[in-house]
């Protein structure tokens, strides 16, 4: 298995999380321009800056994230909050049946009853997406609080009518396991939203969970917390409406030495994830690979002149591995 960059989308910035919508189009992160002194944190929040510079974020050095939106026809353009105030916008997750993209926001706020001495959270918002992808309006999740704890990363499963996210709320009635944990707060018809539910000691630990993701029966995560290759790793566990089991880590080439996170599957099982791997374009890049039983799939009947399959599958020498292919020496066992 080889994972390729999407140089269509990377810059020599930090490009990171990408979706798509119901047409095709293409949603990332991006924090393109401006200078990188020091060294790029595990978690990519624009938060907890004191007072924000008009010219670039605290926290990284860099200018703020912004989503950009890359049409049909490949054109790129930056998505712009309607939120007040907006410094960084991130994390995109996008719910077709009611064409929302639901997305993180942190705010420029300086003081609060004129105490300046404030620390200033991210906070996830939903909006409606016009034909061009400019954001109509905006709704805030009602468990934001942009000055007690971070909120962000915010997952939309449709299917199970979830919206799950990460946090840091020491508030012991969220049963927080420590750092940042994966929470699912269910939703309604009309967007009313029920008490967040922590996902429990399977997939949150002492240290960070973020970008979760749901495919059928497997659940996707990042985690600084569970053992990995190095920096943050993405893991899968099994997934029920009641429970999560399983957690493994998805080992290489998924997972490298660096930061691995941001991990999506399409229908056609293309998988998208996001890394500060080396021999990248830029500082954070956007990868992608297709399932590999399609391609050895067409190679292989190529190959023997068949047209249809009348063999049985898979065929000598390779070995199926969840939703995986893998032949000998393409990728390593874990």
């Amino acid at each position: 298995m080889k994972l390729a960059g999407m140089e269509e989308l990377n810059s020599t910035e930090s490009d990171f999380s990408m979706i798509e919508d119901g047409a095709g189009n293409k949603y990332f992160v991006s924090d393109r321009g401006g200078s990188y002194p020091t060294p790029m944190p595990s978690i990519r929040i624009d938060g907890r800056n004191k007072i924000f510079s008009a010219e670039k974020s605290d926290f990284t050095d860099r200018g703020y994230f912004s989503v950009y939106r890359q049409d049909k026809a490949g054109d790129i353009t930056r998505v712009v909050s309607n939120v007040p105030n907006t410094m960084y916008l991130s994390d995109p997750s996008y719910a077709a049946s009611q064409n929302l993209l639901f997305y993180s926001v942190t705010r420029s706020i300086t003081k609060v009853k004129k105490n300046r001495n404030i620390m200033v959270q991210p906070e996830i918002y939903y909006s409606k997406v016009d034909p061009d992808g400019n954001l109509e309006g905006f709704t805030a999740f009602p468990y934001n609080d942009s000055l007690g704890y971070a909120v962000m990363h915010p997952y939309v499963d449709e299917q199970a009518k979830r919206l799950y996210f990460s946090s840091d709320n020491q508030d012991p009635a969220w049963g927080g396991q420590g750092g940042y944990d994966l929470y699912y707060s269910e939703y309604d018809e009309n967007m009313v939203f029920s008490t967040p539910v922590n996902l429990g000691p399977e997939v949150n630990t002492a240290g960070d969970e973020t970008h979760p993701f749901r495919k059928d029966n497997k659940f996707y995560f990042s985690s600084t917390g569970h053992n990995g290759l190095g920096g943050m790793d993405i893991f899968e566990a099994s997934y029920t409406p009641t429970a999560f089991s399983g957690t493994r880590n998805m080992g290489t080439p998924i997972n490298s030495l660096a930061d691995d996170f941001g991990y999506r599957e399409d229908k056609d099982r293309t998988v998208y994830l996001s890394s500060n791997r080396e021999g990248g374009m830029g500082l954070d890049d956007i990868y992608m690979a297709k399932e590999m039983y399609k391609q050895f799939l067409a190679g292989y009947w190529t190959a023997t002149g068949r047209s249809s399959p009348r063999a049985t599958w898979p065929p000598s020498g390779i070995r199926p591995r969840g939703s995986w292919c893998l032949l000998p020496g393409t990728a390593k066992e874990s």
